[in-house]
C-alpha cells in the first residue's frame, strides 16, 4: 500500500528532497577618472568621441542540482515475515534505488501507519489491519490498470472464492477489504474496482482447519490439539 501524498515522484513515494537551484550574478563596476588636459588652441579640433562597448552578460557558472533515482531511498514498514533481506537486495539491484525496511510487530506497524505518515513510503500489512488503517486517510490505493498481471491474482483476494463453488471464509475475508470505492476514498468497495489496497504476496500457515469426515466427531475444544 502506498502512502498518501499530494505530490510525490511517480505517484509512488513522498517527495523528500528539494531542488536547490544556484545562480551566479556578475557585477561590473566601471570606474572613471577625470584627467586635466592643457587648454586647446583655437584651431584645435576636439577629439571624436568613441563608443564604449557595454559589458556582456555573465553566463551562469553553476548548474541546478538534479535529483536522480540513485538519490532516492524508499522507506518500507511491515512485519518481520515480509522483511526479507534477499528480496530487498535484488530489488535494489534491479530498480537502482535504495530500500530501507523496518520489521515491526503487527500493532507497531498499524500504529505507525496511522499516526506517523511521514515516517514511511510503503505500508506492508495484513488484510485484517486494513479496517484500522484505511480510515486514517494516510494511504493511497494502487491503480490496478498499471499492474500488468493483476488479473492473475487468485479469486480468494478478488471475489472471495478460490473456485466457483467455494464458500467465503469467516473473519476479514481479503476480498472484503481489497478494493476502495474510488481513488480518494476511505470506504471499502463491495465488488472489484480499479483501486486496490494491497497486492497479496504471502500465504501464512496460521489458520487451523479440520476434516470432520476423517476425524469422525465434532471439534469443540482447543484441548483436541493435544489429543
Amino acid at each position: 500500500m502506498l502512502q498518501q501524498t499530494p505530490a510525490g515522484p511517480l505517484g509512488l513515494l513522498r517527495s523528500r528532497r528539494g531542488f536547490l537551484h544556484l545562480g551566479a550574478v556578475s557585477m561590473v563596476i566601471t570606474l572613471g577618472a577625470a584627467c586635466a588636459a592643457p587648454a586647446a588652441t583655437p584651431t584645435a579640433v576636439p577629439p571624436k568621441p568613441t563608443d564604449v562597448p557595454k559589458p556582456a552578460a555573465a553566463a551562469p557558472t553553476t548548474a541546478p542540482v538534479v535529483a536522480t533515482i540513485q538519490n532516492i531511498t524508499l522507506r518500507q514498514i511491515g512485519t518481520g515475515v515480509s522483511a526479507i533481506n534477499e528480496i530487498r537486495d535484488q530489488a535494489q539491484k534491479d530498480l537502482g534505488f535504495q530500500i530501507n525496511m523496518r520489521a515491526l510487530s503487527t500493532d507497531e506497524n498499524n500504529q505507525i501507519a496511522i499516526t506517523q505518515p511521514k515516517q514511511y513510503d510503503i505500508f506492508d500489512g495484513e488484510y485484517f489491519s486494513l479496517p484500522l488503517v484505511i480510515p486514517s486517510g494516510n494511504l493511497q490505493p494502487l491503480d490496478t490498470k498499471k499492474i500488468k498481471e493483476f488479473d492473475k491474482i487468485v479469486g480468494t483476494f478478488v471475489n472471495g472464492k478460490l473456485a466457483p463453488d467455494s464458500k467465503i471464509a469467516q473473519g476479514t475475508a481479503p476480498h472484503k477489504v481489497m478494493f476502495l470505492q474510488a481513488q480518494d476514498s476511505t470506504r471499502f468497495a463491495t465488488e472489484p474496482t480499479q483501486w486496490a489496497n494491497l497486492i497479496p504476496t504471502q500465504y501464512n500457515a496460521d489458520t487451523l482447519g479440520y476434516r470432520p469426515d476423517l476425524i469422525g466427531r465434532k471439534i469443540e475444544s482447543w484441548a483436541e490439539l493435544f489429543n
